[in-house]
């Protein structure tokens, strides 16, 4: 595997522990956390905390901005993302479908409606 497949592969392993730890600690604040279902997600909350240290500082090591800048983009998307629940994210899964049928096109309509230029590699921001 090469540097950047395993870098690669790695910040997206960040990135999804950090939306499932999110939202397993947000359904302690709720009813539903009770009983067996609290014996079972404590100790998983728990664990991704700590793999999500670990995964941070592999990363680390190799990019601090690389880090701050997935960190931050991460918590954007995913307080856009639960805004409306799940019931977008069908509409944002065809969106991503659609970058990746015709990246310029959606680069281009995105770019429109946020009022910004298009990036200098041609790729999103």
């Amino acid at each position: 595997m090469s540097k950047q497949s395993y870098v690669d592969k790695l910040s997206a392993s960040i990135v999804f522990a950090q939306c499932t730890l999110i939202f397993m600690e947000s359904i302690q604040h709720t009813k539903f956390y009770r009983h067996r279902l609290k014996q079972l997600l404590k100790p998983a909350i728990t664990e991704l905390i700590k793999a999500e240290e670990q995964e941070y500082d592999l990363i680390w090591t190799e990019s601090p901005k690389k880090v701050d800048e997935m960190s931050s983009n991460t918590m954007k998307i995913i307080k856009l993302i639960s805004m409306n629940g799940f019931t977008d994210f069908i509409l944002l899964g065809n969106i991503i479908l659609a970058y990746y049928k015709n990246p310029n096109a959606i680069t281009g309509i995105a770019n429109k409606i946020l009022n910004t230029k298009a990036p200098s590699n041609g790729k999103a921001n």
